[in-house]
């Protein structure tokens, strides 16, 4: 989760329950920064159709423009999605501890490594 902001100031500011909701929204939308992507991949295409119109001019052979394929479109965000919506709906506190386990994993993963 890209926040800009320190870790020590992110735990002052939010309780606990208020980071997992971010952290369970962030894993069921995908990350916040989606629209900079999305702009990249344009930038991306752009350049790509400009270097084809010179190269044009100049008789290269250059390959056609491709699609840039978007962050939403990659596999692995279509099968969280799938895998999201085959598991029963969970309540919110099934979700909490459910994510504090995995923050607990991790920090014992980072403390014995």
């Amino acid at each position: 989760m890209k926040l800009g902001i320190p870790v020590a100031e992110l735990l002052e500011r939010l309780s606990s329950d208020e980071l997992a909701e971010w952290i369970a929204y962030e894993r069921y939308a995908g990350p916040s920064e989606m629209w900079t992507a999305e702009v990249l991949a344009q930038i991306h295409e752009l350049l790509q159709q400009i270097a084809y119109c010179v190269g044009a001019q100049v008789k290269a052979q250059l390959p056609r423009p491709k699609r840039y394929p978007r962050p939403h479109e990659s596999v692995s965000w279509a099968e969280r999605r799938r895998n999201h919506e085959a598991e029963p709906a969970k309540t919110k506190s099934e979700v909490i501890e459910s994510l504090n386990a995995a923050l607990d994993r991790r920090e014992a993963k980072n403390e014995s490594g």
